[in-house]
């Protein structure tokens, strides 16, 4: 959600993973001085260890990344709005009921129906088995 919220920082001339893992660095960090309180304590290289391997997977989330923007520009009417609302406004369903005229219900279901929709069809456009 960070990073849609915050894409219009997001410099093209510059790599999108690296800004995508600066990104998420900076909010863990932040996290972890919110939680700095917290009885769970975590090793210090361990956001490390995660980035290196985000890094190393960069390729297939690349693809994944493409075929969720190919799957998203398939997505029309109200599945599309209430995405938008969803994710862009980051609204709760009861928020986007009334906008969709809907039940809060009705959204919840809308939405995981459009999630189930873009699961098969990335599935799909990566050659992976659907289930």
């Amino acid at each position: 959600m960070l990073l849609v919220r915050k894409f219009d920082q997001y410099d093209p001339g510059r790599p999108f993973v690296a800004w995508a893992i600066g990104m998420a660095k900076y909010e863990v960090l932040k996290h972890r001085r919110r939680m700095a309180t917290d009885k769970h304590v975590f090793a210090d290289d361990l956001l490390e260890q995660v980035s290196q391997t985000y890094v190393e997977m960069a390729g297939q989330l690349d693809d994944h990344r493409q075929a969720l923007a190919h799957c998203l520009g398939e997505v029309q009417g109200r599945a599309r709005q209430a995405l938008e609302l969803r994710y862009v406004d980051d609204l709760k369903p009861a928020a986007m009921a009334s906008r969709l005229e809907m039940t809060a219900g009705a959204v919840r279901v809308l939405l995981h129906r459009v999630r189930a929709g873009l699961r098969g069809c990335i599935k799909s456009r990566l050659g992976e088995s659907v289930s």
